[in-house]
């Protein structure tokens, strides 16, 4: 070989040395590259951590510092949440009664008792206002006006007395207590002969509704001057009445123990976001703690419990009858809808979108044939509803059939029939859970049917 083929051959080398090494620093300076790109998303990330690990702790200083003060609170023994609902004719007196017992605050405490009150307005407008409470509410407060002729405009066709009675006992309230109001007026003079004239009309009444003679209460009272509310009457008036005042009877109540062996059900009443996405309504049964994991329904949308409210008070445990705003985590507030049902996971709510159910038709001024719609009210949903097949009419007491596959229906009637919803809702058999079991029927103002799901029919896909 040449020294001069000798000599380009080592230049060609140290070209190709040359070129590698360039290629090696580039490839370096790539590599060094991407590091620094990772390592800025690294601190960009740890950054956007510690300002969320930041929200997140002022929020639970917060949520903290509540519970802290809740604690020291609910030291001794704890209070029962009840929810009662004022209803009554227009003009009886409700509201004076709910400000005497500063409904004003819509909660309250007696001695045992934590009270909500849930108003429902008198005027035949308002009733599917009064529906909404009524269906939260443990105890109804019947006011009845004792002033001469009030308490018949009251009690006769048309006035509200009998429907506000009839739609608590369909929506669920177990009890009822009748406040006899305006015992001072002149017409009465806290007479006990106008008390029981009063009390003679409505105890059959309210049996014909369904109440049980032991979970009705009489008392009279004046909302006015405040007498045998929370206080009794002064000396020398309704010395004939011994029993308790209103707040006593209620503070003596006892929710039914049994609906804290089921399984959790609780029917959304509202949302709003506040701080995340938060829900509101009653708990029917079952109980609920911070950090649970529960079910959204009808979406199948698993939910963490993180915070749990009572009015302004935050609790880490809530049980049945209690009026809760619960802060969600796996939801947004534009996936829930009022008339949803939060439950159980592992035992959830049914879901239908037809059933069968035992109607009462009470005041319809035509016949009911298939195709009728109407308006239904089930837990806190309101939807409307398709009459499909008529079944049978059945006796009301006995339940035997009185004719089957009949064409239609009229007001008095007793019938089965399969109802069609527009899609698919939460509910059960009034026999498995009666609160998601029972449900109205309202059309051009009135209320025309009650009735209870017996059968639910299996959705299709």
């Amino acid at each position: 070989m040449t020294d001069n083929n000798q000599k380009q051959e080592i230049q060609e080398k140290e070209k190709e040395e040359i070129n590698e090494n360039t290629e090696n620093k580039e490839e370096n300076k790539e590599i060094k590259e991407i590091k620094e790109i990772k390592e800025e998303i690294k601190e960009i990330k740890e950054i956007k951590e510690i300002k969320e690990d930041k929200d997140e702790d002022q929020f639970d200083d917060d949520e903290n510092s509540d519970d802290s003060e809740d604690e020291s609170e609910q030291k001794g023994p704890l209070k029962r949440h009840i929810n009662i609902v004022f209803i009554g004719h227009v003009d009886a007196g409700k509201s004076t009664i709910g400000y005497t017992t500063k409904v004003g605050t819509g909660y309250f405490e007696t001695e045992h008792k934590k009270v909500t009150i849930l108003d429902a307005p008198g005027h035949k407008a308002f009733v599917p206002h009064m529906i909404g409470g009524a269906s939260q509410a443990d105890i109804a407060v019947l006011v009845i006006s004792a002033r001469k002729g009030e308490f018949e405009t009251g009690f006769e066709k048309g006035g509200q007395t009998r429907e506000h009675a009839l739609l608590v006992k369909t929506a669920g309230v177990k009890r009822i207590i009748v406040a006899i109001n305006k015992m001072d007026e002149p017409t009465v003079k806290f007479s006990e002969k106008r008390y029981n004239e009063c009390l003679s009309k409505l105890t059959p009444f309210l049996k014909q509704v369904g109440y049980a003679k032991t979970s009705v209460h009489f008392l009279p009272v004046s909302g006015i001057k405040g007498y045998n509310i929370k206080d009794r009457f002064p000396e020398g008036f309704c010395t004939w009445y011994t029993g308790p005042t209103l707040l006593e009877y209620i503070d003596q109540i006892q929710p039914p123990e049994q609906l804290f062996q089921l399984p959790f059900r609780m029917s959304i009443i509202d949302r709003y976001r506040e701080k995340g996405t938060v829900i509101h309504g009653k708990i029917e049964s079952g109980t609920v703690s911070k950090g649970d994991i529960l079910l959204l329904m009808p979406p199948k949308i698993p939910v963490e419990i993180l915070t749990i409210s009572i009015e302004s008070t935050r609790i880490h445990k809530a049980e049945p009858g209690d009026n809760v705003k619960m802060r969600l985590r796996g939801v947004n507030e534009e996936d829930i809808s009022v008339g949803f049902v939060i439950c159980d996971y592992e035992n959830p709510v049914s879901v239908a979108q037809s059933f069968l159910a035992q109607t009462i038709i009470l005041d319809h001024k035509s016949i009911i044939s298939p195709g009728y719609k109407c308006v239904m009210h089930i837990h806190s949903l309101v939807i409307e509803c398709a009459f499909g097949k008529l079944l049978a009419t059945v006796d009301k007491k006995t339940q035997k059939v009185i004719q089957k596959k009949p064409q239609f229906i009229r007001t008095g009637d007793s019938a089965v029939v399969r109802l069609f919803l527009p899609n698919p809702i939460s509910v059960e058999t009034y026999k498995s859970f009666p609160q998601f079991g029972r449900f109205m029927l309202r059309d051009e103002g009135k209320t025309i049917a009650v009735g209870v799901i017996t059968k639910l029919f299996p959705l299709k896909n």
